[in-house]
């Protein structure tokens, strides 16, 4: 399977994927919008607040500090902006935990989080 864009060139922002973004985008539902799903982080790398969603408790479940953004149909990613965490205080609320997982805090990173459908992501966590 071909990598996913480490830079995307003159984007402010850059990916970092999460184990369970990449073994989410490698099975079989969602292999076929791996292109869209590309095309869509570079966007997010670019101007990561246009169109995308602050996200705070939903059916339950804690997802303040994360956006997601519109893929194709019903499939959405879930991320992470490592300068708002920052800026909102969210890490140091305790609600985020990005920086302590995949990458340490750097103020242009996006950390690509999960990615998935409405229903799959809110209904599991």
């Amino acid at each position: 399977m071909k990598e996913l864009p480490a830079e995307f060139p003159g984007a402010a922002f850059e990916p970092i994927y999460t184990d369970e973004f990449l073994r989410r985008l490698a099975h079989r539902h969602y292999r076929e919008h791996r292109d869209r799903v590309a095309a869509v982080v570079e966007r997010i790398c670019r101007h990561p607040f246009h169109l995308s969603h602050l996200l705070g408790n939903r059916h339950g479940l804690d997802w303040r500090g994360k956006r997601d953004r519109h893929v194709a149909g019903d499939l959405i990613i879930v991320f992470a902006i490592c300068l708002e965490c920052a800026d909102r205080g969210f890490q140091a609320a305790g609600v985020n935990d990005c920086c302590d997982g995949p990458a340490p805090y750097r103020s242009n990173a996006i950390i690509l989080l999960s990615l998935g459908s409405h229903k799959d992501l809110f209904a599991r966590g």
